[in-house]
């Protein structure tokens, strides 16, 4: 199991309260000092259903920027996952389960979201706050289609189980199905 977590962060001021929502203004350490609020990946390991001890995941933790949206390759050997740093804008990349092999996908910089496999693990894809989809070959890392039609954010791309078809949902509230290019 890989998940994404960070330091809770806590405030006296806000202990108080009994709610889970605060305002921008009672967060300043964030929303004027910009203060970064980080994620770091960690495992578990599956230990035939018994799980164990969470640890970071060499490469996606404590390197000074945002990890989180990762996703198990369908071979079971690679992560894939997504970064952002207010300074560099964010990427997509690989890792190995060791945490070996650390690769950069994406070559343009952007803020990507929930990166998804094709169900034979040669292709991804990708959301993105431009409003598209990209479809990325893993072997070269170059985009092979971009999906524009979305009108917001795109939260979430998938393949179809033949990957014949792609739907992506966004922000702007709809889903749309588009087929792959070359299908």
């Amino acid at each position: 199991i890989v998940f994404a977590r960070t330091k809770a962060h806590r405030a006296e001021h806000l202990e108080q309260q009994n709610s889970a929502l605060v305002d921008e203004k009672d967060v300043p350490e964030f929303t004027v000092e910009k203060q970064p609020f980080r994620y770091d990946l960690y495992r578990i390991p599956f230990n035939d259903g018994q799980g164990g001890k969470a640890e970071p995941l060499p490469g996606a933790s404590q390197n000074g920027m945002s990890n989180y949206f990762a996703r198990y390759s369908p071979d079971g050997k690679w992560i894939v996952y997504t970064t952002w740093d207010n300074d560099d804008a964010g990427a997509i990349y690989k890792v190995k389960l060791d945490g070996g092999g650390k690769k950069r996908l994406t070559t343009r910089p952007g803020f990507y979201h929930s990166p998804s496999f094709s169900p034979d693990g040669k292709q991804l894809l990708s959301g993105s706050f431009d409003h598209t989809a990209i479809l990325w070959d893993l072997a070269t890392a170059t985009p092979l289609q971009t999906l524009k039609g979305h009108s917001w954010w795109v939260w979430k791309a998938r393949f179809s189980p033949d990957a014949s078809r792609i739907v992506t949902a966004s922000q702007d509230g709809k889903a749309i199905v588009w087929q792959k290019s070359g299908s």
